[in-house]
């Protein structure tokens, strides 16, 4: 009995440092890293809005609340960079989010980490020059070690946390597309 209470034990912990694990961020701030995973294929928008919102308070909220509050149902379909401000400002009531058309600089990523906020981030997928489809993600840190300018951010498909250098972040290709970061959501005080 007292054995498999130490494995339980160890599973709990476990779980508890997958879920905590630290980010290593070179800054004024070390972050423990939020993971959020999406609940359903096309709901990244909405768990990038609630890890950027985890950033700023703690959320009790589900992914599928918010869809319902957003969406008026629960649909599994995407969502726009504005709706993704809306379920952002849901998670966290009385919290303002921006969004800005365009990609942060990597400087201004580094200035919201170490203001202590995290960043969302929507891609476009291009076909030559024709949009088709988006994915959002949201920056948890930064690394700027030895000169290299690193993004660290939640991936919602997969609930990691990735590494990636900024220029790959900003412009990279995936099979058959090109992928650019467009858009901006960040905690702003109006």
């Amino acid at each position: 009995m007292i054995r498999k209470m130490k494995r339980i034990a160890m599973g709990i912990m476990a779980v508890i440092y997958l879920t905590f694990r630290p980010v290593c961020v070179y800054g004024k701030y070390t972050f423990t890293s939020i993971s959020e995973k999406q609940e359903k294929s096309y709901w990244c928008w909405v768990a990038t809005a609630r890890g950027i919102a985890r950033g700023e308070v703690f959320v009790g909220k589900t992914q599928t609340d918010a869809v319902i509050a957003v969406k008026g149902e629960n649909v599994n379909k995407g969502g726009t960079v504005q709706e993704l401000e809306s379920a952002a400002e849901y998670f966290a009531p009385g919290k303002n989010f921006s969004v800005r058309y365009r990609a942060f600089t990597f400087n201004e990523i580094v200035e919201a980490i170490e203001a202590g906020h995290l960043v969302g981030a929507n891609w476009g997928y291009y076909y030559g020059s024709v949009r088709n489809g988006g994915h959002s993600i949201f920056i948890v840190g930064y690394n700027s070690n030895n000169g290299q300018q690193t993004v660290i951010y939640c991936e919602p498909l997969t609930g990691e946390i990735v590494q990636k250098n900024y220029s790959d972040f900003v412009r990279g290709s995936e099979k058959n597309y090109n992928v650019r970061y467009e858009q901006s959501i960040y905690a702003s005080y109006k």
